[in-house]
């Protein structure tokens, strides 16, 4: 059986807190203590009730921010593997190419990195996050 909910017509307030930028003299508003106001406003309404509201930057990246963020989090996943395993990674990459033995392990990673940063220029922001996810995770994993 289900139950109606009843909405008791009361608002809760909150506040516009916010200070000015000396510099600028633009408001910059305190979303804390906003937040906080709204927080003791509700669990006014319950006293058994704990709200937590939180507040967060929205930080976003740049293409090219991720891209570097990308190249240094792949460089930390190849460097887990021997020189023979990124030897045969580098094969793969360039089927074309012999076996690189005259190169160290640091020269074959920088020319994947390299090559692979051609590629993940044509990914879109989201395919980018989901592949530094991944590698995240399998760098975690290792």
């Amino acid at each position: 059986m289900e139950t109606k909910r009843k909405i008791i017509k009361q608002q809760i307030l909150v506040p516009v807190y916010y200070n000015y930028d000396e510099e600028t003299g633009d408001a910059v508003y305190d979303f804390e203590e906003m937040a906080n106001y709204f927080e003791q406003e509700l669990s006014k309404l319950d006293e058994n009730v704990v709200v937590m509201c939180s507040v967060e930057e929205m930080e976003e990246l740049t293409m090219e921010e991720l891209l570097q963020d990308w190249k240094i989090i792949q460089q930390e996943y190849y460097e887990q593997f021997s020189r023979s395993s990124v030897e045969r990674l580098y094969v793969e990459w360039y089927d074309d190419r012999e076996s690189p033995s005259n190169m160290s392990k640091d020269e074959m990673i920088g020319e994947l990195l390299e090559s692979e940063l051609d590629d993940r220029r044509d990914d879109t922001i989201e395919e980018l996050k989901e592949t530094i996810k991944h590698i995240e995770k399998l760098n975690f994993n290792n």
